[in-house]
This record gives structure tokens, sequence and C-alpha cells, in this order.
């Protein structure tokens, strides 16, 4: 059994150009926007992220001596090899902007 609408030739054609001008529409219209930026990493999201805790934490108002009273020795070995590098590091981004 037809439906009202396969009866209606007239509608299901102008209903088929509209979509048709519709999927026309949209590609020019995607054509011409500005290319969207890059997705962001897991890296920079993790950076960004742990950056931002320091100050949530509130780490920034803090005497080092006090977070790292409570550290294992080897804890402490770790910390003072690797904040160093960690902060190096983080001066080349200071200089990027």
């Amino acid at each position: 059994m037809l439906s009202a609408i396969d009866r209606n030739p007239v509608r299901n054609q102008s209903e088929h150009l509209s979509a048709i001008a519709g999927i026309r529409t949209a590609g020019i219209i995607r054509a011409n926007e500005e290319p969207k930026p890059n997705p962001v990493s897991e890296e920079a999201l993790w950076l960004w992220g742990t950056l931002c805790d320091f100050e949530r934490e509130g780490l920034l108002e803090k005497d080092p001596r006090e977070i790292l009273s409570s550290m294992t020795p080897k804890m402490l070995d770790e910390v003072h090899t690797l904040a160093p590098r960690v902060a190096t590091w983080l001066k080349k981004i200071g200089k990027l902007s």
C-alpha cells in the first residue's frame, strides 16, 4: 500500500531536491570554514592538568620543605633528581610565550 507521501510525486521530488540542496550547501559551507585546530594531545592535556593541580592543591603557596618532609628517602632521591630536570624543561615553555 502506498503512503500519502509516496502518492504525491511533487512533494517527494521537492523533498528530494531540498535534501540535495542541503547537502550541496553544507559542502560549500564546510569548504569555506576555517580549518579546525589540531585536537589536543594526551600529553598536552596531562601537562595542563598537572600544572593546574599545583595551583588547585595549593602547592604554589606552600613551602616545599613542608611537602618533602613526609617523603621516604627513595622519594626524596627521585624528587631531587627529577625536579631540576623538570624545572629546566618548564623554563623552555616560558621562553616560547
